[in-house]
């Protein structure tokens, strides 16, 4: 859900209120952090649904189901998921189905994620045609010294790809 950045801002405004609720001598700062980010979040919406509003193609296919809010929120299409778990191993049938099922759609792009292996994904491009890129569902970052702005960041590499694939 929180690759919405309009549900992003949603967690972030219940977050404060709890945080304010159990800190009220914190409230002024918990709230001024709040509306800081919340105008940055606010900013990212604008810029994601701008640029993709503008791209020619809308469908995509992803290799599991990370995708369904961010799709619905930026108008795009989630055509086909490669592995609805993306721990388990494709059976060679439901692989040969994905192939045909995506060069049925005329090979849109293919969406792997850094998190997982992508093989089946790997398959499926070399025998569709389909190209592959990696959108980052931010299940996962850095360890330690995390920017502020990790959240913003990645959503904007994630944005580039996707007016990569999904432009003339």
């Amino acid at each position: 859900i929180w690759l919405d950045a309009q549900n992003a801002i949603l967690m972030v405004n219940n977050l404060a209120d709890g945080l304010i609720t159990t800190l009220p001598a914190h409230a002024d700062a918990i709230a001024a952090n709040r509306d800081g980010y919340v105008a940055r979040l606010t900013a990212l919406d604008d810029e994601l649904t701008a640029a993709l509003s503008a791209v020619a193609k809308k469908d995509v296919v992803t290799f599991h189901e990370a995708f369904p809010y961010f799709a619905k929120a930026y108008g795009l299409n989630v055509a086909a998921v490669i592995n609805r778990d993306p721990d388990d191993a494709l059976s060679p049938r439901a692989l040969a189905e994905l192939c045909k099922t995506v060069a049925a759609l005329g090979a849109p792009p293919l969406f792997v994620e850094p998190q997982y292996e992508d093989m089946a994904a790997q398959t499926i491009s070399r025998e569709t045609g389909a190209p592959l890129y990696v959108l980052d569902p931010i299940v996962t970052g850095p360890e330690a010294d995390v920017p502020l702005t990790w959240y913003e960041d990645v959503m904007r590499q994630n944005l580039a790809v996707l007016v990569e694939a999904l432009g003339e």
